[in-house]
């Protein structure tokens, strides 16, 4: 294969390797477990006895994508169902076609971080929450 062919080889594979990164997942997502870790302290959806989580991903364009997030959660059946709303949109940067990172664009959570994998039809995202020195971690599957 002559130097040129090898260079237009190398470009085409690139490319492709681009286009199959730049489709991040999008739509209604359930999510299917959980873990908060601060130290040595963890908590799952395992220590809770109510446990329900929705994200809807919209693509915004080529590179933002905007989450918005409905968690119902309950420590203990004698105790208040507590409810959480949010909507955060995020840059989208990839590693590779299956993970990268998430950069939020809301200046309160700049110093947090988060990364993602795509396996199939589950969307793991991990994050390192600074205001609160812990991770993070949220499965969701696509619905």
């Amino acid at each position: 294969m002559s130097y040129l062919k090898k260079i237009i080889f190398i470009l085409l594979s690139f490319s492709a390797s681009l286009s199959c990164a730049a489709d991040f997942p999008i739509g209604s997502f359930k999510g299917v477990g959980f873990i908060v870790e601060k130290g040595s302290k963890k908590m799952t959806q395992e220590n809770l006895s109510k446990f329900e989580s929705n994200l809807t991903i919209t693509k915004l364009d080529n590179s933002k994508v905007a989450f918005k997030v409905s968690v119902k959660m309950q420590r203990h059946p004698s105790t208040p169902i507590k409810t959480d709303n949010r909507y955060d949109v995020y840059t989208v940067k990839w590693d590779n076609e299956n993970t990268g990172s998430l950069l939020n664009s809301n200046k309160q959570y700049s110093d947090d971080t988060s990364s993602f994998k795509i396996n199939g039809n589950k969307l793991t995202i991990k994050s390192w929450i600074s205001r609160h020195q812990l991770f993070e971690t949220h499965v969701y599957e696509k619905q």
